[in-house]
């Protein structure tokens, strides 16, 4: 039935077309037909011509549309499907609605293949006839040989139907800045079969039929002007949207058309006010203005778009204005706002683990009904969208508004128990909330957390969490308890902690609250920790006894030498240093540069012990560093001053040093301890058991381009080595590394250790 009725919608349209005045030796309206020619429209913006291609080949055998795969359905988790308007007996159209796989990326094409599987699983449970097209709304690939693998997974997955794509950023201006031909050169003309206009191949613009309903493309111009992400679509774009939209829309006035673009469209669906944030600045935006003026003139349009990869299951991820618009989430991965504790770069720990889109189904009525799929988990996100077959008195606009944040909404509501524990990690006192989650009639998106200082009701620490909504079916499927780190608190003192729950439209619950009383400071313990890194001296070599480092020596030489330490002269095992370009390079075997950032921001911390003297200081010099435009370094600084130089919180440096220059002639006890606690990394420094300097500063330990080595006698430098900041003159007896920050007492404990070895 779905391909008579295709059948006849075609020979209409090929009527209205010629009526028009179009040539109907240059168009392809037929979906199912194999012997069409296409000529693909490659003059560019300018009006010059570049490539003219006619296609009378031989149609690739999966797009030709002739044949649709009835799929098994996936009864281990079968999709929900409602009751109601939309006519599950007669379905005429099915497609999915996908976007971002950035097939660049690890692990994209598996999640690729997943998704068609699943989407062809879902349409034939209640279609007959399956799947009629898969829709990918931008980022595919960054490289010009990644559009075969593409293609290849597409062809693998055995759809005959066709393959309809529009690009986005990463296609168009990150990597290769590929345009629409490009894909043409690499799929053929049979992936090109269901364009009832010539692709415009330089603009990307595309108008495309599928069982007789129309699927528009368009492309921005540009995603990025004036230094800034600003998404803009050209006069020419615009213009031709309007044009095909209005012939589309007259013809077929009570039909949904669907328009496919990979920004959104400004004041739509969730995420399309979105800005500023995530690899730009304030200034970034990640929507478009260019295309609300032509859209809003179109009741029947259905925009589908992606580029946020924000989640689905939010409700505001469909929204009615003038026009109705949908956001696709991605197969690769999800993203969110850049604006909670637990989201860094807009992305939580397990984004990549979130793959999701959608099947769209049209009955014999025009009515459309959306199913959210979770690639990952092979199931639905809530219950499908239903929008009604558009209608002259806009009635159809009016299920999925702005208003129903207000309308019949309730506020979470937050009931449960909540604590606070503490601990301590070095010398601070640690806190961590644990409360149970709230309840809400729908979801609740995030919590806000605020810690007051109970005697005078200020505001000491905000937090803002965002829930695991994301990655379950349905919001009962939520965590049921959460936990919270609240950083260092003070001894000593009192604190009202308020736990407020947020849902998806803004709505607050009213808050619940938990005091805490910080108990005067706990008796620390003195017993060291074991060592994660301890260099030994002995034989002339420079060895990690634990293993865990591997080290080369660059000039530098290790044996015996007459060194000072508390008043008392001993021949001792030590590495030294007499000139500039002599180091020591220190490599880390367990962690990589992709992943150093979790060496450095443990929960626990890190400790670095030196025992060493440099007798020429000048500037700025390494003792243990690995500062390579992110990282740490123990460094001695203005004439010999021991301390911290380390990239916190972003690309620049950040010192914490002691007011007292060292020894020129006597070896010196350091101990630079670095912890993050939510977002914050406090450093100290001992000198010779005693803590001399500590600070605090917003962020954590900043990678950036930092390495998983370090310099003993220097920095690491651009070239792998670690000739930078070099000591001169130099000699260091010990050198270990704690993966925790050692408090007071374990540094007294560090120190008189060495005191014993020059007794």
């Amino acid at each position: 039935m779905k391909k008579i009725l295709s059948l006849f919608m075609a020979i209409l349209l090929i009527c209205s077309i010629a009526a028009c005045g179009n040539n109907p030796a240059n168009t392809t309206i037929s979906s199912n037909s194999t012997n069409e020619t296409t000529t693909p429209n490659t003059t560019d913006t300018t009006g010059t011509t570049n490539t003219t291609g006619t296609t009378n080949s031989t149609a690739n055998p999966n797009t030709t549309g002739t044949t649709n795969t009835t799929a098994t359905p996936d009864t281990t988790n079968p999709p929900i499907i409602p009751t109601g308007e939309f006519d599950d007996d007669n379905i005429v159209l099915s497609f999915g609605a996908i976007s971002d796989i950035h097939l660049e990326r690890e692990g994209s094409l598996a999640k690729f293949k997943k998704a068609l599987s699943q989407l062809e699983k879902n349409a034939a449970l209640k279609d007959k006839d399956g799947l009629d097209a898969v829709v990918v709304v931008g980022d595919i690939v960054e490289r010009r040989n990644q559009i075969s693998d593409f293609k290849n997974v597409f062809e693998q997955s055995g759809l005959e139907i066709p393959l309809l794509f529009t690009l986005g950023n990463h296609d168009q201006e990150i990597g290769e800045t590929l345009k629409l031909s490009d894909f043409y050169n690499v799929l053929g003309s049979s992936y090109f079969k269901n364009d009832v206009e010539s692709p415009d191949l330089s603009s990307g613009n595309r108008h495309c039929v599928v069982n007789g309903y129309h699927f528009v493309f368009v492309q921005p111009s540009s995603y990025y002007s004036n230094g800034k992400d600003r998404v803009t679509f050209d006069k020419k774009t615009v213009e031709w949207l309007d044009t095909t939209l209005s012939k589309i829309t007259k013809e077929n006035p009570n039909e949904y058309v669907f328009v496919f673009t990979h920004s959104m469209i400004s004041d739509t669906c969730y995420g399309s006010n979105y800005k500023g944030a995530v690899y730009g600045g304030s200034d970034s935006y990640w929507y478009t203005d260019d295309l609300t003026d032509v859209m809003n003139k179109y009741p029947q349009a259905v925009t589908f778009s992606g580029h946020l990869h924000f989640p689905i299951n939010d409700e505001r991820s469909i929204m009615q204005t003038n026009f109705t618009a949908i956001g696709c989430g991605s197969v690769s991965y999800m993203a969110i706002e850049n604006e909670y504790n637990n989201v860094t770069g807009a992305k939580t720990t397990d984004s990549a683990e979130i793959s999701a889109g959608h099947l769209v189904q049209v009955d014999k009525n025009g009515n459309v009904k959306i199913t959210r799929l979770d690639f990952t988990d092979r199931t639905t996100f809530k219950t499908p969208w239903i929008i009604e077959t558009p209608n002259s008195e806009n009635t159809h606009l009016n299920k999925y508004t702005a208003a129903r944040g207000t309308d019949g909404n309730s506020a979470p509501v937050m009931d449960g128990k909540a604590q606070v524990n503490t601990s301590k990690v070095g010398s601070l006192l640690s806190a961590s909330l644990t409360f149970e989650t709230g309840k809400d009639d729908d979801l609740i998106h995030h919590y806000k957390i605020t810690v007051k200082d109970a005697d005078s009701d200020r505001t000491v620490k905000r937090f803002t969490y965002l829930s695991d909504f994301y990655k379950y079916a349905t919001p009962d499927k939520m965590s049921k308890e959460m936990t919270i780190s609240l950083g260092a608190l003070n001894v000593n003192a009192n604190y009202v902690v308020e736990i407020v729950a947020v849902d998806s439209w803004g709505l607050e619950s009213e808050p619940l609250k938990v005091t805490v009383k910080t108990s005067s400071e706990e008796e620390e313990t003195s017993s060291l920790p074991e060592a994660y890194s301890d260099i030994d001296f002995a034989g002339g070599k420079a060895t990690d006894s634990k293993g865990n480092l591997n080290i080369s020596i660059k000039g530098a030489t290790v044996g015996s030498a007459e060194l000072t330490f508390g008043g008392k002269t001993k021949n001792i095992e030590a590495l030294t240093i007499t000139a500039k370009g002599q180091y020591a390079l220190a490599t880390f075997r367990k962690y990589s540069t992709s992943n150093i950032s979790s060496f450095y921001n443990n929960e626990k911390g890190f400790s670095v012990e030196a025992l060493y003297v440099n007798r020429a200081p000048s500037g700025t010099q390494g003792i243990f560093c690995g500062t390579q435009q992110g990282g740490f370094g123990l460094a001695t600084t203005d004439d010999g001053k021991p301390g911290i130089c380390a990239y916190i919180g972003g690309a620049s440096y950040y010192y914490t040093k002691d007011s007292n220059v060292a020894s020129k002639t006597e070896l010196t006890h350091v101990v630079a301890t670095v912890v993050t606690l939510d977002g914050t990394t406090y450093t100290s420094i001992f000198v010779n058991g005693e803590l001399v300097a500590d600070d605090s500063k917003k962020g954590s330990v900043y990678v950036g381009k930092s390495t998983n080595s370090f310099g003993i006698g220097g920095d690491t430098d651009s070239k792998g080595g670690a000739a930078d900041f070099p000591m001169t003159d130099f000699s260091i007896a010990d050198l270990k590394i704690y993966k925790e920050a050692l408090n007071k007492n374990q540094v007294k404990t560090a120190y008189n250790n060495a005191l014993a070895l020059f007794n």
